[in-house]
């Protein structure tokens, strides 16, 4: 789009490879797939990026009406490639971030390396160790190593099927996944808009459908979740909490220790005032009363269902132009959806907010077995390796808050280990490595999601922390006491 726009602050990639380079082979044109080209361009490999969409940016290329960033800019951005076109604090609409990850590809020289509207339809590795594409229209392409860089959120979770859903579509009712909503789900004022869902993408589509409709629509939530304010009592920025050491700390002090730590520091009821605190505080002002109060901890739902509440949604919660209910729909009948408690809800669009999956359909199942994937997730070291596939990485899939920039590290990290400016731990030590994280987080961390082996949300710090120093870098990237009370933002992450 506009390169200039964003001032670049890399060093000059190495554009032309020798021809003794290994090649890597990308599935993902998000802003995972893109910054892991960009590291391995850097440090001599030659990647290939296939895209099935027309174009780059994955989620935020095409999403549902009124989606957009749920944290501030400054903690969704390349940490080496600043969002210049944004205020800092302002919360980025999908198509500014659709923009300014195509300025990145351009500033990057990128599109030499992309193929737009090519699906990876199967992946093999041979007996050689080497990596077989299967792509639309029976061609193949090898690569020496293999990049899964296609996001947490790419493929609709399976719709669920309601009684009654016959007699609801006969009599004109919709019933639509979020992902089909890019005009929103309402197209008349007088339709009657149910969502089923209880996360961020409810409440976005709840908000446009509030914007058309006469009728409030009515969000639907087999359980109730925590959000999380952008501003905590009205004052407190969310990041100041969650995102310095001294939040980290209580989070550690509160669910128990990162295991790559190495730390013995397990949880302690110390903390359970100070949570239960911040728990009054957010059912106060988000508007959580009755059965929309969630029952469950604050810390713990987060890693279910994690979100920051807008503050505009949450007052039209309270003033009751968007409704909420924390039930199961029982049934559908013509133009109504019926609850457990027996309320009766009128509905001729139902909005299905269930959710996305990491989409593995390309690996075969014995592929995806030995790689790791589970019922609650994809299990690997350092969330990025399988100690029992070589040659094989997972970029994107560790879910943090600062994604974009957890995103940045790990494509830094797989480049160097992979050209050897690092010496990764034996096989049999990351097994150790990913049970040992594989028991803590089965302690007490929710499934809900069906991935609660990605989720490092709350501890992100700690899990940037490990990165850094497997690179042998300094993981204090702040100093002084802005180190301790002070949120890591994009910028902090950048590796040089």
């Amino acid at each position: 789009m506009h390169p200039a726009f964003y001032p670049s602050e890399t060093k000059p990639l190495k554009s032309e490879p020798d021809d003794m380079a290994k090649s890597v082979g990308i599935i993902g044109g998000g802003v995972a797939g893109l910054q892991t080209a960009k590291a391995l361009i850097r440090h001599g490999f030659k990647p290939t990026v296939f895209e099935k969409a027309p174009d780059v940016g994955g989620v935020w290329r095409s999403n549902y009406k009124g989606f957009g960033v749920q944290v501030p800019k400054q903690l969704y951005e390349f940490p080496d490639f600043p969002m210049a076109g944004v205020k800092r604090g302002a919360y980025p609409s999908g198509a500014q971030v659709e923009e300014y990850i195509k300025a990145f590809v351009a500033d990057a020289k990128l599109d030499a390396v992309i193929q737009r509207n090519t699906a990876v339809q199967s992946v093999e590795k041979s007996a050689k160790g080497d990596w077989t594409f299967g792509l639309e229209g029976g061609k193949q392409q090898t690569f020496d190593l293999c990049v899964l860089a296609s996001g947490l959120y790419t493929k609709p979770k399976p719709a669920p099927k309601f009684q009654g859903q016959d007699e609801f579509q006969a009599a004109g009712g919709r019933i639509v996944h979020t992902s089909e909503l890019q005009d929103g789900p309402a197209h008349d004022k007088n339709d009657s808009v149910v969502v089923l869902g209880g996360g961020k993408s409810s409440n976005d589509v709840a908000w446009e459908a509030m914007k058309v409709c006469t009728r409030p629509p009515v969000i639907v939530q087999r359980a109730a979740h925590w959000g999380t304010p952008r501003y905590i009592a009205g004052l407190i920025p969310f990041q100041y909490v969650f995102l310095s050491r001294f939040g980290q700390f209580l989070v550690e002090a509160h669910v128990g220790s990162w295991p790559d730590r190495g730390n013995d520091f397990g949880p302690t009821v110390l903390t359970k005032p100070v949570f239960r605190l911040v728990e009054a505080i957010f059912a106060t002002q988000l508007g959580y009363h009755g059965e929309n109060r969630p029952k469950t901890d604050v810390v713990e739902d987060f890693y279910g269902g994690a979100q920051v509440t807008d503050p505009e949604f949450s007052a039209a919660l309270r003033q009751g132009r968007i409704k909420m209910r924390t039930q199961v729909i029982k049934k559908l009948a013509k133009n109504e959806v019926h609850l457990e408690d027996g309320t009766v809800l009128p509905c001729n669009v139902l909005a299905l907010a269930t959710g996305f999956k990491l989409d593995m359909g390309m690996l075969s199942d014995k592929l995806r077995k030995q790689i790791g994937a589970e019922d609650d997730g994809v299990w690997l070291y350092r969330h990025m390796l399988a100690p029992s596939v070589d040659g094989f990485a997972l970029v994107g899939g560790a879910a943090t808050i600062s994604n974009i920039a957890t995103h940045h590290l790990q494509a830094e990290w797989i480049a160097r280990a992979w050209s050897g400016k690092f010496k990764l731990p034996l096989a049999e030590s990351m097994r150790v490595n990913v049970d040992r994280m594989r028991g803590w987080k089965r302690e007490w961390m929710p499934q809900a999601s069906g991935a609660r082996a990605n989720h490092v949300l709350l501890h992100q710090i700690h899990y940037h922390d490990s990165l850094y120093e497997d690179m042998g870098m300094s993981s204090s990237r702040k100093g002084g006491l802005a180190e301790y009370l002070m949120p890591y933002e994009s910028k902090d992450l950048k590796v040089d």
